[in-house]
């Protein structure tokens, strides 16, 4: 925790820094506003390009067991991430209608 001097100082910094240029300030504000969710599918989605990309590798490789371990990997993590949905459709009872 900060004291009130090193408060009162930063509380300088912040207002500086608005006073000489809001659209920097204002970028600040986007980012707290950037949903988490989101950078979570990014890292997500990169996570998995990657190990379908070793899963490629390793097959030119001439190393099946591995590439078979990477595939697998990844499509245990598509299951995962999409475990409510699959849950959902599995106790959804025949001919009902979509949501």
């Amino acid at each position: 925790m900060l004291n009130d001097s090193e408060n009162e100082s930063l509380r300088e910094i912040q207002r500086s820094l608005v006073d000489d240029d809001p659209n920097f300030a204002e970028s600040f504000r986007d980012i707290e506003k950037t949903p988490v969710r989101s950078q979570y599918r990014s890292a997500f989605v990169g996570l998995i390009a990657l190990l379908m990309l070793m899963s490629l590798l390793m097959a030119y490789a001439g190393q099946p067991g591995e590439a078979f371990m990477f595939a697998a990997i990844a499509g245990i993590s598509l299951l995962w991430r999409h475990r409510a949905q699959l849950l959902e459709w599995a106790n959804t009872p025949p001919n009902t209608p979509p949501k």
